[in-house]
């Protein structure tokens, strides 16, 4: 048999890493009816432990049946085992005509290792969905990006976009109205817009577009000029993704160790390293974002084996340091510092 660890030069991991960085349309359809419930996401099956970290946003093709809960992501190849809260689970399978048929979603939530055992052993890593944005059974997303409203609702049918500092309230047959924006309040589960003459709160609650086969995560109540509407809304997109993707290596002469590490848009990671004349040691798995200027990359192949390690790098200035570094169950810092550049900025 042979140690993984024993021919892994990336246990001696960089301490330090330097780098140089790195028009209005409606729904389609009427919208006639909509249900609002009471039905906060909670993923309480998959607890997220990087607290601290960003939301992020995938937007694909969801799958759900009894053995598979699953996103492939819009333009990309990546495909990630998809962790609903039960309740979510249930309401979007009653959009699903058939078992495993896909249908488009956006969904936030955080990463996690996948399990070594199950279904979701196949899988680069799990998504653990905190939130829904939307979810349809109608709208092809890839193909045709949803449509842009912050909030809509109906008897009457309205839309409200967020533009120029302002938000801006459409309604079937009437000139556009315009609400300079004064304030925006962040809580928990509440988004509030305070505009001169309206307000929008935005509740993280189901809501449910019957007419169009749409769950929307959110509600919306709109206050303005006395009167008082309600609707579904979608929260603005929360992407800290062009900040970190990209090819980061280091020079050839600095190190008999050669470090490579891409971060591509789409959240997949792949560290490669090679020391001297030895054969090359890649590790695949995922990337996110922390606050504070962090990131975290989970790797669970190495060599296409089964493997997970974390990694946790701190960006200070132009260097990344090794904050927290766990390679299969071995707690670890490694004691050398390599230095990386940006070699080109990676979109896909």
């Amino acid at each position: 048999m042979i140690s993984i660890f024993r021919h892994s030069p990336f246990l001696l991991l960089l301490t330090s890493i330097t780098t140089l960085s790195g028009c209005h349309s409606w729904m389609a359809g009427r919208t006639d009816l909509i249900k609002m419930e009471t039905l906060a996401p909670k993923t309480e099956e998959a607890v997220n432990e990087n607290a601290s970290g960003y939301p992020i946003m995938l937007r694909g093709e969801i799958v759900i049946g009894h053995e598979l809960s699953m996103i492939s992501l819009c333009k990309s190849h990546a495909e990630y085992w998809l962790a609903l809260p039960q309740e979510l689970s249930k309401k979007a399978s009653t959009l699903i005509s058939l078992p495993y048929t896909g249908i488009y979603g956006e969904v936030i939530g955080r990463f996690s290792a996948p399990p070594k055992k199950g279904f979701a052993s196949d899988f680069s890593a799990v998504f653990n969905v905190s939130a829904l944005k939307l979810i349809s059974k109608e709208i092809d997303g890839c193909t045709r990006p949803p449509p842009s409203h912050l909030a809509f609702g109906n008897e009457p049918f309205w839309a409200l976009s967020l533009s120029d500092n302002a938000l801006v309230f459409n309604q079937f047959g009437k000139d556009l109205k315009r609400y300079p924006l004064l304030t925006v309040k962040k809580t928990k589960h509440d988004l509030t817009y305070k505009a001169k003459g309206a307000s929008l709160t935005i509740r993280n609650e189901i809501c449910s577009d019957s007419m169009s086969d749409t769950l929307y995560g959110w509600t919306a109540t709109l206050e303005k000029e006395g009167a008082s509407l309600k609707g579904c809304a979608k929260i603005p997109n929360e992407n800290e993704v062009k900040q970190w993707s990209g090819i980061y290596q280091n020079k050839p002469s600095q190190s008999p160790l050669s470090v490579k590490i891409t971060l591509l848009a789409d959240h997949n990671a792949i560290i490669e390293t090679q020391f001297q004349n030895n054969l090359p040691i890649q590790e695949t798995g995922i990337w996110q974002p922390f606050e504070n200027e962090e990131i975290e990359i989970i790797t669970s192949r190495h060599q296409k084996q089964f493997l997970v390690s974390t990694r946790t790098l701190k960006k200070n200035g132009s260097t990344f340091s090794i904050k927290k570094e766990v390679l299969g169950d071995k707690r670890t810092l490694s004691l050398k510092s390599i230095e990386l550049m940006t070699q080109k900025e990676e979109t896909n």
